[in-house]
């Protein structure tokens, strides 16, 4: 008996006939698609001079753009999709109202984290039919932050809370506590360290609050009566 045939196993060289076959195989069928003649793709010749309409768009195939495709009511997007894909709570306000201002101040705690404040104030020019009322201070939940004030899309100044107040002549301010997205920076601790991290239900009501509380009142100590409604 030749030497080679006892040294591989039977599942070697079944392994062996399959790799050649795969092999030949492959060969084979490249060998057919090389010699199938080529047939180029044809365009289609269209008339420049017709007058329809692709579909779907609002374009004819002279080329004109149907701007009524894309102003029309119809086709506009829904404002609840807009808040849903705002990346900010600037972004929700300007997709609800372009022409309601949205402020944005930084209040340091007494332990040095870095507190995004948003501020829709009492417009004067815009609002001339209404009388200033006081200021308002809203906070926001557990485990969120102040977008959670601008969600509802049908009726949005009489159903979301910070608008309705502003319309009545309130100066709305909404507060974010430290962790969530406006507020994740500390003068000496990085974000990305435990100690950051290591705070509770405790230093929300001892430090965010007051402090957010004491900065809304300095800021407008100057400007108008205060009144706050937490």
């Amino acid at each position: 008996m030749i030497p080679i045939f006892n040294r591989l196993s039977l599942n070697e060289w079944m392994l062996i006939i399959f790799v050649y076959t795969e092999r030949s195989l492959s060969f084979i069928i490249s060998l057919i698609i090389s010699i199938i003649p080529f047939i180029p793709y044809k365009k289609k010749k269209v008339d420049v001079n017709e007058e329809d309409k692709i579909k779907g768009l609002g374009y004819d195939i002279k080329g004109k753009e149907k701007l009524e495709h894309y102003i029309s009511p119809e086709n506009e997007i829904p404002l609840a999709q807009r808040l849903y894909e705002s990346n900010s709570l600037k972004d929700m306000l300007y997709a609800i109202d372009p022409n309601i201002l949205l402020e944005t101040h930084i209040v340091k705690t007494q332990d040095d984290y870095l507190l995004q404040i948003h501020r829709i104030p009492f417009d004067s020019e815009r609002q001339k039919d209404t009388d200033y009322k006081g200021i308002v201070y809203l906070q926001h939940g557990l485990m969120m932050c102040s977008n959670i004030w601008l969600c509802h899309s049908e009726n949005p100044t009489k159903n979301n809370l910070p608008l309705y107040l502003n319309s009545l002549g309130y100066d709305v301010w909404m507060g974010n506590n430290r962790g969530n997205r406006y507020s994740n920076k500390n003068l000496n601790v990085e974000r990305h360290s435990e100690k950051f991290w290591n705070f509770s239900l405790d230093e929300f009501a001892i430090y965010d609050i007051p402090d957010s509380l004491h900065y809304i009142l300095n800021t407008t100590s100057l400007e108008k009566k205060n009144s706050i409604f937490a």
